[in-house]
């Protein structure tokens, strides 16, 4: 696991990052400038900065909870510190969306061979400009 840098911040706005595996207490992670306080869980979160009692702690730039003590850079946030708290919210749909560039030719994949000599799915499956997968049945079969 070397290779692979043990935490994700899944929006610029978050409070946290998100252990992709095990990490260990004295990790430093050196694109957050950090040190890790304790031994994380995967999946479990970590706080990139000092938060004050009573503060909203952001994830997915969503507010997931409050923090119920003092939290420090490089922290376990989880249900011991991190609590349900008051706040309006905003239900707007679709207002951070952006506008992906059009694919410049059709990609397609067509039937896997299942090892009886015959393709699985006689069908093409074409991705569509939404990065959708669709299907359309395959010519002459």
């Amino acid at each position: 696991m070397s290779n692979v840098y043990p935490v994700m911040k899944l929006n610029p706005n978050d409070d946290v990052v998100v252990a992709r595996f095990p990490v260990s207490a004295g990790t430093v992670l050196a694109n957050e400038n950090i040190k890790v306080q304790s031994d994380i869980p995967e999946g479990h979160k970590i706080s990139l900065r000092d938060i004050p009692v009573g503060q909203a702690v952001k994830r997915y730039g969503q507010i997931i909870g409050f923090a119920s003590e003092p939290i420090k850079a490089g922290d376990h946030i989880h249900t011991h510190n991190l609590s349900m708290g008051d706040f309006s919210r905003d239900y707007a749909f679709g207002e951070d969306t952006i506008e992906l560039p059009k694919a410049e030719k059709n990609r397609y994949l067509y039937g896997h061979q299942t090892g009886r000599r015959s393709r699985s799915n006689p069908k093409l499956y074409r991705y569509s400009d939404l990065g959708k997968l669709q299907c359309h049945s395959r010519p002459g079969n």
